[in-house]
């Protein structure tokens, strides 16, 4: 059975029938932030087509979005403790509504869209710390397992296999706008009903709010940091002058945020929550966990779009069929956890097995696979990430105090945000550099002269010609076929090596998880002997 730290003080007056409408009111709020998150993950186009905007100027919708949403996990545990977490989230949630909304009438300008993706991220961020805190509050630890899992559902599943479907239906078959009016609608419901079953506030008016002095440069570090990590592989990292002035004031933001939290007697969060060993090690396993996660989502609908060359809705219907899954695994993880008597740790390698063997499968995916012979590989893939997250939540949060669960989920959050940015970053990193090279090594066997190639070409030309294609140009139409063949070649081979180094990527975070676990247990020990 899982073992529940001590009881904390809960949130009086709170009925089951209360407490559940309050449980399902954020988790349908959750969801809008993951509808949100996955804005152009599979309709960059037609998004940067309705604003008339370059693909640089359409990529600040999302590192605006990300940008402020980092700034928010920073803020949040600071603004509960001094505005109450009721009040903080009745306001993020009617405000998320509205922005969500907005942001599906905002049409031909970027300036609105990018104010309303500012507020998205904030409001977004604010509501995942705010809402997972007060779950906790609500109920008693030994409901948390599966409490945790319903609330996974719209933070891991939704994002990466529901919501990229969502977004391909409505950009082929409406506008992609659509979603986003439908979706505030549905956050304007939620936020009534949390309106109607909201709870009292105590509050600490002592707690000390960051000031501009540490506020600026916090904005500032995070958004340089998002903009490194999104556009790295765009400028080709270092090779780029201007990339590189832009990593130099990153730094000097870090810097200055450094110096600002030293002088500052407000911090962001409190030290205290490092005291256990078991939320250290799970805040260093969470930044591996989203690297794996969002670094792999992003792998498998690239190369659905890239290589499979699907529309927008297909590429969303590769991902989800895997949603079942990774609910599945969430689930089965929380009541193995709640109704066990097995360590809360054991999901853990049962759950990296099962990712390893997705990504191992789709490594041997070709430019003729279809969606049934990915739909293995990604079931395996999601019931593996279901009970990876399932177990290292509990792991991290399930034994921290409640006077510091918001510092908790808002450190846990900000490390899987942060890994999930490295994990994106090192997937177009990786296809910059290993498309080249597979094109360069595939070109060598593709020259006139071969007996194959210009059998090939003659039949290709041949083919053409009797499709209507002009007798002169028969050869040429042939080249150029070829070489889009050759092209389609080398991407998927790229995107096979992709897919084996990220499920060989445990193979590295496993020794140094574990040294980091017997490193913590050591340093605790140490402080509990007696002097």
């Amino acid at each position: 059975m899982y073992a529940p730290p001590p009881p904390d003080a809960r949130a009086g007056g709170f009925g089951p029938t209360r407490a559940a409408t309050c449980v399902a009111a954020i988790v349908t709020m959750l969801a809008l932030d993951g509808v949100n998150s996955t804005l152009l993950v599979v309709n960059r186009g037609p998004v940067a087509g309705s604003f008339a905007a370059t693909p640089d100027e359409i990529a600040w919708l999302n590192i605006a979005y990300l940008a402020a949403k980092i700034t928010a996990f920073a803020l949040s545990p600071r603004l509960l403790e001094r505005f109450g977490p009721w009040r903080c989230l009745l306001a993020t949630s009617w405000g998320l509504a509205l922005a969500t909304a907005a942001l599906g009438l905002t049409a031909g300008t970027l300036w609105p869209a990018m104010a309303c993706r500012v507020a998205q991220g904030a409001l977004g961020g604010l509501l995942l710390v705010t809402g997972q805190s007060l779950v906790f509050a609500l109920q008693p630890a030994r409901r948390q397992p599966l409490l945790q899992a319903l609330l996974a559902l719209p933070i891991v599943v939704l994002p990466t296999t529901i919501a990229p479907a969502l977004h391909g239906w409505s950009t082929d078959e409406h506008a992609w706008q659509l979603l986003f009016l439908l979706s505030g609608a549905i956050g304007m419901l939620g936020s009534s009903a949390l309106a109607l079953a909201g709870g009292q506030d105590q509050l600490d008016r002592s707690t000390r709010l960051p000031g501009v002095d540490v506020f600026v440069p916090l904005v500032l570090a995070a958004t340089g940091f998002v903009y490194v990590l999104q556009k790295g592989a765009r400028y080709d990292w270092f090779d780029d002058p201007g990339f590189v002035d832009a990593c130099v004031w990153t730094l000097l933001a870090f810097a200055g945020l450094a110096l600002a939290l030293a002088r500052s007697k407000a911090s962001l969060f409190s030290i205290a929550v490092f005291r256990d060993p078991r939320f250290s090690f799970g805040f260093c396993a969470t930044f591996a966990a989203g690297f794996i996660l969002f670094g792999s989502a992003s792998a498998i609908s690239l190369f659905a779009a890239n290589v499979l060359q699907l529309t927008p809705a297909h590429v969303g219907q590769v991902t989800l069929s895997s949603s079942i899954m990774v609910a599945l695994g969430l689930l089965s993880g929380g009541l193995v956890i709640q109704y066990t008597r097995v360590r809360v740790e054991l999901p853990i390698p049962v759950g990296i097995v099962l990712f390893m063997t997705g990504m191992w499968l789709l490594s041997h995916a070709t430019p003729d696979s279809g969606r049934n012979e990915l739909a293995v590989a990604t079931w395996c893939r999601g019931l593996g990430m279901g009970a990876l997250f399932m177990s290292l939540t509990m792991l991290t949060l399930g034994h921290v105090e409640q006077r510091f669960k918001a510092h908790g989920v808002a450190l846990f959050n900000l490390g899987r945000q942060v890994g999930g940015l490295a994990g994106s970053a090192f997937v177009l990193s990786w296809l910059e550099w290993r498309v080249p090279a597979q094109m360069t090594v595939l070109s060598q066997y593709l020259v006139a002269g071969r007996p194959a190639v210009d059998a090939a070409r003659s039949a290709l030309a041949g083919a053409l010609v009797a499709n209507g294609v002009d007798a002169s140009q028969g050869p040429v139409a042939a080249l150029a076929v070829l070489a889009r063949a050759l092209a389609t070649q080398a991407t998927a081979r790229a995107f096979n090596e992709l897919f084996l180094g990220l499920g060989a990527f445990f193979f590295v975070a496993i020794p140094v998880l574990v040294t980091i676990r017997v490193v913590l247990e050591r340093m605790q020990r140490g402080r509990t002997q007696p002097t």
